[in-house]
């Protein structure tokens, strides 16, 4: 991935128009030449390297937990693309200004953000200090490390659990009410993902236009979908197969 990453940085410095940036990486290699910030070229790959995995691999696994899930959960499938062809119908691809007006779809992305849960255990962390935290003393130096995957199946914040449940997070006026610090799927206080609104933004929009599009069903023959997840710092379902239906 390094190597890509080089390889875009030099075609991006060749090829650069101080007056016209056409992207980030533009941006940045401007501010490196002016002297506005100082940064290597080793800085430059790494933030591509973090855009890479953040910004893009936790799009994919979460779009491929939520067709797994709703694959598996056809009623609130039906219910999303109701919500969809009412408020956008089919002469125009859904945008992120639609959201104000998709609570379902909003209450929906936040399940399958719990119940997919593609980040089980984040980024380690450590005490600066002696402290305390519920009770508990955290001396200076220690390894601390959040289970999201607990919080997330915790039945005192989320009864029933393992069910797929949307309706969760809407009120009795069927208004979103976001989990907040239930699950923390983003992190929280002063180093909560910064890149939390554009994620959200990106599910939006990718699941709602497949979802207006097609309709998503388990193969002919094939009654359960493969049960488990990969490895890794971000953790997509096993591979499956699924029928997308034009609709």
């Amino acid at each position: 991935m390094i190597d890509w990453h080089i390889k875009l940085l030099e075609e991006h410095r060749q090829t650069l128009n101080e007056s016209s940036p056409r992207d980030f990486l533009d941006h940045l290699l401007i501010q490196q030449q002016t002297g506005k910030l100082m940064v290597s070229d080793t800085d430059i790959c790494c933030v591509l390297d973090d855009l890479q995995g953040a910004g893009f691999d936790s799009v994919t696994a979460t779009t491929d937990w939520g067709i797994q899930l709703l694959v598996q959960n056809p009623d609130v499938q039906k219910k999303l693309q109701a919500e969809i062809d009412e408020v956008v119908g089919t002469g125009r691809a859904p945008t992120t200004k639609d959201r104000p007006n998709m609570p379902y779809l909003e209450a929906t992305l936040w399940e399958i953000q719990r119940v997919g849960m593609i980040d089980p255990i984040p980024g380690v962390r450590g005490a600066l200090s002696d402290t305390t935290l519920g009770g508990f003393d955290i001396p200076k130096d220690t390894v601390l490390m959040a289970n999201h995957a607990k919080m997330a199946m915790n039945p005192i914040n989320f009864p029933q659990p393992q069910r797929f449940d949307p309706s969760r997070y809407l009120d009795e006026n069927g208004v979103v009410v976001a989990p907040d610090k239930k699950i923390m799927l983003f992190g929280n206080g002063f180093r909560i993902c910064p890149g939390m609104q554009l994620a959200r933004d990106m599910m939006f929009t990718v699941m709602a236009n497949l979802l207006q599009r097609f309709t998503f069903q388990l193969p002919e023959g094939v009654t359960a979908l493969p049960a488990g997840r990969t490895d890794g710092l971000v953790q997509h379902p096993l591979p499956f197969k699924i029928r997308a239906i034009a609709r």
